[in-house]
């Protein structure tokens, strides 16, 4: 039988409490990441669905996707200012700067392309566009909010 002893995984607590910056740029990271998220499902998820009773089911789960990420957006904010709290530290007001508009060509039509389907239609130079737009956001939540 042949066996490797397992790495140690855990820690001290009080490791949380040496680092609390590690934690909080985690954080504006993945807050970042929830706002980029946020930007796709309100520019071009629900942009795209046409206003008409046929589609209704698809604008009432995507608004519903889109309200749920601003929840967990509030709920990553709450935690984050509680650990910080729990450490004698305090987070100043949540900074989220408005994005930019989203480069793509979103449309409207008539008729409503599977969101799959459109996504997989995208050109590499649109791909590329959409990644640079996300990122910029995600980008903009972490240096908006750093120390």
């Amino acid at each position: 039988m042949v066996g490797n002893v397992p790495h140690p995984i855990d820690k001290d607590i009080d490791a949380l409490n040496v680092s609390p910056e590690r934690i909080l740029g985690l954080n504006f990271d993945y807050i970042g990441q929830l706002t980029a998220l946020q930007a796709w499902y309100s520019e071009v998820r629900l942009a795209r669905i046409p206003h008409r009773d046929e589609y209704w089911h698809l604008r009432l789960a995507t608004e519903a996707g889109l309200s749920q990420i601003s929840v967990c957006i509030d709920e990553r904010v709450q935690r984050l200012r509680h650990f910080l709290e729990e450490r004698g530290r305090v987070l100043s007001s949540l900074r989220l700067p408005q994005w930019p508009r989203c480069p793509l060509k979103v449309e409207v039509g008539a008729l409503y392309t599977d969101h799959v389907d459109w996504v997989a239609q995208l050109s590499s130079a649109e791909v590329d566009q959409g990644i640079l737009w996300l990122n910029s956001i995600a980008e903009n939540i972490v240096l908006a909010n750093k120390p």
